[in-house]
């Protein structure tokens, strides 16, 4: 596999387009056809009410488990960052900030697979774009707590390789 630099793997995962999947859906599919090391890791996430498509996971980073820890890692930190100009965006009332902020998020959580983070940015996309405000707080709220379990598991997931 080609090394992308972090700036690049960070575009990638904001860029690269991917179908938006029902979360019940990809869990029924995975679990009739997943591999046991993919069963594991679906698992684990499951565990902590992440809805994660690991296929998608495994897609983008072409099987490689390293590189999708990495991903998941660097998702996690752009995410957070985001998130954070999100609530600047919020305070101020800038709806073009907000609603290139929930896209950025909304493409690069859909590339990692990260199906329910990809749809409350996609309704929150919406809302910036339809100027309402109301909404705002408690969309980023979901997005927020989507953040905290994917950190929790993910720091689980490194500490004890369940694959």
């Amino acid at each position: 596999m080609v090394s992308l630099g972090r700036g690049a793997r960070l575009n990638y995962l904001a860029d690269e387009r991917v179908n938006t999947r029902c979360k019940w859906g990809i869990l029924s599919v995975i679990r009739s056809t997943a591999p046991n090391s993919m069963m594991k890791v679906m698992n684990h996430y499951h565990a902590y009410n992440v809805a994660l498509d690991v296929e998608q996971l495994k897609h983008i980073s072409g099987g490689d488990l390293e590189f999708e820890q990495e991903l998941l890692a660097l998702y996690i930190e752009d995410a957070a960052n985001h998130l954070s100009r999100l609530r600047g965006a919020i305070s101020a009332n800038n709806f073009l900030t907000v609603e290139e902020t929930a896209h950025h998020l909304k493409g690069a959580s859909g590339n990692v697979g990260l199906t329910d983070m990809q749809h409350y940015a996609t309704e929150l996309e919406i809302a910036a774009r339809q100027h309402q405000a109301a909404r705002f707080v408690v969309l980023t709220a979901e997005m927020e707590q989507i953040l905290t379990q994917l950190q929790h598991a993910f720091s689980h997931s490194v500490d004890q390789q369940p694959v």
